[in-house]
């Protein structure tokens, strides 16, 4: 995990900020596509958890990738949320879907390119 992203929706008001936080997948195992974590790489979704264990999220995104899907699952464990899978080649149901999330605060776990995606779509900021 390469950092935690946080991003702020414009023409929120300040009582109804949105926190929406882009997080790489954590350390996998080998070069395959659909590789698992490793064990530093679920030590490193551990840490996670904790350090947004107060984060009020109540939203998770991953890919359909097992890593990223990994890498939520401590947070999502203990905050009792389902994340929700969107294929990895699908940015735009991806971005969609959180559009129009009514959640204050969202977990979107992901790979470097589909972050990078992402957070580059000027639909976002309408």
């Amino acid at each position: 995990m390469a950092s935690i992203w946080s991003t702020l929706v414009p023409g929120a008001h300040a009582q109804n900020v949105r926190t929406i936080f882009f997080v790489r997948h954590a350390d996998k195992v080998s070069d395959e596509t659909d590789a698992l974590l490793s064990d530093a790489g679920h030590r490193r979704a551990a840490c996670l958890a904790k350090t947004l264990s107060d984060s009020n999220i109540q939203q998770i995104y991953t890919s359909d990738l097992q890593r990223t899907q990994q890498t939520a699952a401590p947070l999502a464990g203990q905050l009792r949320l389902k994340p929700v899978a969107i294929p990895l080649s699908k940015v735009d149901d991806l971005i969609a879907a959180v559009r129009s999330d009514k959640a204050a605060n969202i977990l979107v776990v992901c790979m470097d390119l589909t972050c990078q995606k992402f957070c580059g779509r000027s639909e976002l900021r309408k």
